[in-house]
């Protein structure tokens, strides 16, 4: 964990969790940590950086988690007052975690007692995700830290530090090590921004920063562009259609052509088009 710095203690009335720096101000954590926030304030500190305080912060994306144990998008971005001089994580390819051998994973959490941090180690049970959206942790031992209260919002690692996912339920009887976290494909679909931080198995990282360089700029731009013809004139005859209703911006559709279209120049292509329209709605330059 040396080094980790980015690993950070988010408090929010009576709930305290775990949570990790994605960018200069902003980090993850569950939802259900940062449940009280209209009534109360919510506070960040950095267990490997003490002398940075407490910051404050806000929420900035909700992930739709409405209030139950098994309710989804269990997710929340934090936002803090100022930008922090930390490196901010780093993520794993999806499915790191359930490779084989099944590697061990590290979450870094605050139990009760226990400001300055604990580490636990757990293993990805393998199998399907549960329901979609989990995967289910178990101890490696009958010793050591389980995962308690304090544990949700941690970052889930492998032994080079990176990313495979964030806890989101620990167990809830006395002795039971068993716990479940949102993978990272899970938590992008939540938030799609993440998509741009992880690298995906049969996408070029190259071609992955640029197309979501070119959203950015045609969110900063306002474009005018059915994501949804843009899709369709970018995949080929074998991509999954759309999502039922549609994409409700670029950036969906975007996350959707990375997460779930695997042709290996699908992400390039989509770029290209994009690119296409963010050059056609540009003003004529005026003749000299």
């Amino acid at each position: 964990m040396s080094g980790a710095a980015w690993h950070a203690r988010v408090a929010c009335g009576p709930e305290v969790g775990a949570g990790f720096l994605v960018s200069g101000r902003r980090l993850l954590t569950c939802a259900h940590v940062v449940r009280w926030s209209r009534d109360a304030a919510v506070t960040v500190s950095f267990p490997g950086r003490r002398e940075l305080g407490e910051l404050s912060a806000t929420v900035a994306v909700h992930g739709g988690w409405r209030g139950g144990a098994a309710d989804p998008g269990d997710l929340a971005v934090l936002e803090l007052e100022r930008e922090v001089p930390l490196a901010p994580a780093v993520f794993a390819p999806p499915g790191a975690e359930r490779t084989a051998p099944v590697p061990e994973l590290v979450a870094y959490g605050f139990p009760k007692g226990y400001d300055e941090g604990m580490l636990a180690s757990y293993r990805a049970v393998p199998g399907p995700l549960i329901s979609n959206e989990w995967v289910q942790l178990e101890a490696l031992t009958g010793h050591g830290q389980p995962l308690a209260a304090g544990f949700s919002g941690a970052a889930v690692t492998l032994a080079d530090g990176t990313v495979v996912g964030m806890v989101s339920a620990v167990a809830g009887a006395r002795d039971v090590r068993v716990g479940r976290m949102l993978p990272v494909e899970v938590m992008a679909r939540y938030w799609p921004e993440l998509g741009e931080l992880v690298p995906t198995p049969g996408h070029r990282s190259d071609a992955r920063r640029r197309l979501y360089a070119l959203v950015r700029r045609a969110e900063e731009t306002g474009l005018v562009c059915d994501p949804n013809r843009l899709y369709v004139s970018a995949v080929d005859d074998f991509a999954p259609p759309p999502p039922e209703g549609g994409f409700a911006s670029l950036r969906e559709a975007a996350a959707y052509v990375q997460w779930e279209v695997p042709e290996p120049d699908a992400v390039a292509r989509f770029a290209d088009r994009l690119e296409e329209r963010l050059e056609g709605s540009r003003p004529p330059s005026p003749r000299p």
